[in-house]
């Protein structure tokens, strides 16, 4: 029944025709990324909005576009586990083709050298995460080194101001991009064009692909899994089409399995978070951090906890409660957040 599984592979880059109701932001990242090579502006290019709404998609496919050019070089960084200064930088001059990273043991000062020496060709550095990064000393590196721009992904553009604006000064709106939800109909024809990419004949009707758009609940990753799932679940079957049955054991097969592949991005401290808000069933940031720093060793700050926290809630795996001053954080139960098939 699945003709391209690459088409229903949430984490691939798509090919251009699968790109639906994000042309005109293709258009903008396109024509920021030409203003940095060729100097017309400085500053770096901030795309920010909810996870699922395409941002890692368009940027990295802009990426793609320079990949036969040989007078820019590109690299895509996931800060969401290598945000500290040594790994970020490592990360960096590995993308960026440098040929001075050597596992753990290149000193720091011979990567910033590698990013500072001159070069004719154009850089772009795409930061994906970026708010995970809360020393700017790795930002500087990267402001200082010539030719070099910075393209940043991040879920919430005011979680990005200090760090940002303690390299580059305050960004104007000209310098962001947002991307919002997508509705339900344009949810709708983003997973009938995948399905049909991606699925031989016509295994299931426009109004189970509608169904399926509603539980997304605007979130295309959530979405392209329960149209894959709902696909093997009847491919196992040995059906001939998909129906409703498949679709709603898709729903739950599909949060299930982003909720396990969120967990899985976790590193140590911020895994620990998350465990110390199980077990306490609900707790304050500071309470939690207080926890947190009893059980490691190296206990990372409290507002880069309180980062991790906020974080965590963005990808459907904690729930916060209450305002800033009684905030508190509980595990979500439901999962990846899905409301479920009609």
């Amino acid at each position: 029944m699945i003709r391209s599984p690459r088409a229903l592979n949430h984490n691939e880059v798509p090919d251009q025709e699968l790109i639906v109701y994000r042309g005109h932001h293709l258009s903008d990242v396109e024509q920021a990324v030409q203003d940095l090579i060729h100097g017309r502006a400085a500053d770096p290019f901030i795309l920010h909005g909810p996870p699922g709404t395409g941002k890692t998609m368009v940027a990295r496919h802009t990426l793609r576009r320079y990949d036969s050019r040989d007078d820019v070089v590109t690299a895509y960084v996931d800060c969401w586990r290598d945000y500290d200064e040594y790994h970020l930088l490592s990360d960096v001059v590995d993308e960026l083709s440098l040929r001075v990273v050597h596992e753990n043991s290149t000193p720091q000062s011979t990567l910033v050298d590698a990013l500072q020496a001159e070069t004719d060709r154009s850089r772009v550095v795409v930061l994906d995460e970026l708010e995970m990064v809360q020393d700017p000393a790795p930002l500087d590196a990267l402001a200082a080194a010539p030719n070099l721009t910075v393209v940043g992904i991040v879920n919430d553009r005011d979680e990005l101001d200090d760090t940002v604006g303690a390299v580059w000064g305050q960004l104007g709106e000209s310098r962001y991009l947002q991307f919002g939800d997508y509705s339900v109909t344009q949810l709708t024809r983003i997973l009938a064009r995948r399905a049909e990419h991606a699925l031989a004949g016509t295994p299931l009707s426009d109004l189970q692909i509608e169904h399926i758009a509603e539980a997304a609940d605007g979130d295309a990753r959530l979405g392209i899994c329960i149209l894959r799932a709902a696909a093997e679940h009847a491919y196992e079957g040995d059906a001939e089409s998909i129906t409703d049955g498949h679709i709603a054991s898709a729903v739950e097969t599909a949060s299930r399995e982003l909720h396990e592949e969120t967990l899985a991005r976790l590193t140590h401290h911020q895994r620990t978070l998350y465990e110390v808000v199980r077990d306490a069933g609900e707790i304050s940031p500071a309470g939690a951090h207080d926890r947190y720093a009893d059980r490691v060793a190296d206990p990372r700050s409290s507002k880069t906890a309180s980062n991790y926290l906020r974080k965590m809630v963005s990808y459907g795996l904690l729930v916060a409660e209450g305002a800033t001053r009684g905030k508190t954080y509980r595990i979500d139960d439901s999962g990846y957040a899905a409301p479920g098939f009609p």
